[in-house]
């Protein structure tokens, strides 16, 4: 059996990289700051599946809902406001 990788870009959906630009461009013109959680959870290699080699360390429980780890390492990302 192969484990789960820590990073998937394969069968990644493209919904979240609109509505993420979405939120932006909102964002933008209402002159708030936006926090990507696509810019957090993605990079060149995919979007992160897990943090550890556990079951508790996977980061969503399905498309658009986060686990607690999930949540945790999202919120632990956002920058320090001033």
């Amino acid at each position: 059996m192969r484990p789960i990788p820590f990073r998937l870009s394969a069968g990644a959906l493209d919904e979240p990289l609109v509505v993420d630009q979405q939120m932006r461009g909102l964002a933008r013109r209402l002159g708030l700051q936006y926090i990507s959680p696509c810019d957090i959870f993605r990079n060149a290699d995919g979007y992160l599946v897990r943090l550890g080699d556990t079951p508790d360390s996977l980061v969503a429980f399905d498309y658009g809902h986060l686990t607690v780890a999930g949540s945790v390492y999202l919120v632990s990302h956002f920058p320090t406001l001033r």
